[in-house]
């Protein structure tokens, strides 16, 4: 009884017997609650960081969570190729839009080019249509004398005709002598002239009336020198599209005696010869 006793003894020892083993987390615990009860002190990163085990090394390789795979799945580089999209987009409307622009400026520099032509074609036609179409007053020279039997008036009947193609309505006329030594030609005054011809209208191919304008010699007739007698004058008459016109005319002429006496004066009047004067006071406008 007494060995069957101990050997119950020695079995029911045996479990209670092994040593107890202490959970693994609890001395760090009491490490981590130590550090909290410590002052905080600057320690080095690199003292903190813990080296990665070999599993979490493989794990991270297997699964990249952090870097993507693929371009198209990184937000940067979408984001600068939605920038770089827009700037070309942006440069080529910019470009469209200057070369519009300069098309739409090219076609109205020739639009503009072009009306300036017409207005030109126009401009040259009207001028044709009114210099073939108005009216023309020329002074007549064959109205001047070629003899005067008066000793000491000199007397003229100026004529105009108007070889136009449309009637002339004269509005203002006048004429003037002056009279020279010598064969100059002078510059005519007209503000010195006198009324020639009465305002009226002058048909076409029609001429003027004729109003007697005299001219006393008196003393200029002189001994040995009968001298030259200079004639001008103006009209100014409108056409039939209301545009003022001008003639202006110039004559000179020199006396000569047809018979004198013993003392070198004409006795029965003289013989005219007319000259045209310069270009610039015969002229129609």
């Amino acid at each position: 009884m007494i060995t069957l006793a101990f050997a119950l003894a020695l079995v029911l020892q045996g479990p209670t017997s092994k040593p107890i083993q202490q959970a693994p987390n609890a001395e760090p615990t009491t490490e981590r609650s130590q550090q909290e009860q410590r002052p905080a002190y600057n320690v080095p990163p690199s003292l903190n960081q813990q080296n990665p085990s070999p599993e979490t090394e493989q794990r991270s390789k297997q699964n990249p969570t952090d870097e993507p795979r693929h371009w198209y799945q990184n937000p940067t580089v979408i984001s600068s190729i939605v920038q770089a999209a827009s700037a070309v987009i942006m440069l080529a409307f910019t470009f469209l839009l200057v070369w519009y622009n300069r098309g739409l400026l090219l076609a109205t520099k020739l639009a503009a080019e072009a009306a300036t032509e017409s207005a030109k074609a126009a401009g040259i036609g009207n001028s044709y249509l009114i210099n073939r179409e108005r009216a023309r007053l020329r002074f007549e020279s064959q109205s001047l004398p070629t003899l005067m039997h008066a000793l000491r008036t000199f007397s003229i009947l100026p004529q105009f005709r108007n070889y136009g193609a449309s009637e002339a309505l004269i509005t203002q006329s006048g004429c003037c002598f002056s009279w020279t030594e010598t064969d100059i030609w002078l510059f005519p005054n007209m503000s010195l002239c006198q009324p020639l011809l009465p305002q009226g209208t002058v048909p076409i191919d029609g001429l003027t009336g004729r109003t007697q304008i005299d001219f006393d010699l008196g003393n200029h007739v002189r001994q040995g020198n009968l001298g030259f007698l200079h004639f001008f004058g103006f009209v100014e008459y409108r056409d039939v599209f209301g545009l003022s016109r001008h003639t202006v005319f110039y004559h000179r002429v020199r006396l000569i005696a047809m018979k004198q006496d013993s003392h070198g004066q004409p006795i029965e009047g003289f013989r005219l010869n007319w000259v045209k004067g310069p270009e610039k006071h015969n002229q129609e406008t």
